[in-house]
């Protein structure tokens, strides 16, 4: 079972608010930065159209087979939860696999051949043939199921607190567990960054999508040392 369960029961910052004080009290110990993430800019070099029905909750560019991987929406949709694969180009979907109605499909990844898809409360979890869809097994957690990526030897899990969770994809063994943290523009303190979403890896990074700000954090530290706003 992803997560120590008898650890979070026994954890006597399980109230919620007990929980957000000593989440404060551990992002101000350790390394300080000494200015704000930098708020970087952007451009758009391309656009698709993408279908309606779906959320870009969970998504997952798949180099290899030129295909968008894409995981969630939801169950009031005209689809329902699903896993599907697009065509970028032409906003076709070639191939897709739902969920049965009581998930709610959230963060995807890719490692090797196998498509690993988080649920948002069901604390479960499915595992895929990245071709075929054919389901190879599942795995249980006992958190919230956001955003999820990999760095291609773990995979990296979010449930909306200040933490990013590592697990072997082989077992489900949590392997490590890492406070997000970054130096508030008011406070001048190191506060953690909470609702943390969307995954991805990129050149050892995790940009992260926190309620219209792209954040990327170094793994190294959990440190958030940029941002992109937008909207």
């Amino acid at each position: 079972v992803i997560g120590n369960a008898v650890e979070r029961a026994m954890n006597k910052d399980s109230d919620p608010q007990q929980r957000a004080m000593s989440e404060s009290q551990l992002a101000k110990e350790g390394e300080k930065q000494t200015d704000p993430p930098p708020m970087d800019g952007y451009r758009i070099v391309n656009t698709y159209d993408h279908t309606k029905e779906s959320f870009t909750q969970g998504i997952y560019w798949d180099a290899e087979e030129q295909l968008m991987f894409e995981g969630s929406c939801g169950a009031s949709f005209s689809h329902g939860t699903r896993i599907a694969k697009i065509d970028l180009a032409t906003c076709t979907t070639t191939a897709f696999r739902s969920l049965p109605n009581r998930y709610f499909g959230e963060g995807i990844t890719v490692v090797g051949d196998r498509l690993y898809q988080l649920t948002w409360t069901s604390n479960v979890g499915f595992v895929y043939d990245k071709r075929s869809f054919e389901l190879l097994g599942q795995f249980e957690y006992d958190h919230p199921g956001w955003g999820l990526t990999n760095d291609g030897t773990s995979l990296i899990v979010s449930d909306g607190s200040p933490y990013l969770y590592f697990y072997n994809p082989e077992t489900f063994v949590q392997e490590r567990k890492l406070l997000v943290r970054y130096l508030g523009r008011k406070s001048g303190e190191m506060t953690p960054l909470r609702r943390i979403n969307d995954l991805q890896f990129v050149k050892g990074k995790v940009p992260m999508h926190v309620e219209c700000v792209l954040t990327h954090v170094s793994l190294c530290g959990g440190v958030g040392d940029g941002e992109i706003k937008w909207g």
